[in-house]
């Protein structure tokens, strides 16, 4: 079984909602064991070294960019999607 954490800022709003299909598939599908956290719990990447970390936003603070960058130096896999602004219509 994999483990996955599952670090976002809140526990509701558009954050969770993106993630929340890719969340409940990893489980019931993939067999991985999914551990939330919020972005300003950092120390959870040592303590729990996941097999991947799942993140609504790459960017938009710098928590997000010191959680990238700390796995980056842990050689741990990052998901991200991008669920900052709107999307313009085209």
């Amino acid at each position: 079984m994999r483990k996955i954490l599952c670090l976002h800022d809140s526990d509701n709003g558009r954050d969770i909602q993106v993630l929340a299909p890719i969340l409940y598939c990893l489980k019931e599908y993939r067999d991985c064991e999914i551990i939330h956290g919020y972005i300003f719990d950092m120390y959870k990447i040592a303590s729990i070294k996941p097999d991947l970390v799942l993140l609504a936003n790459a960017i938009g603070s710098r928590e997000h960019v010191a959680i990238c960058r700390d796995c980056f130096e842990r050689n741990i896999p990052i998901f991200s999607l991008t669920a900052e602004g709107n999307v313009p219509n085209a």
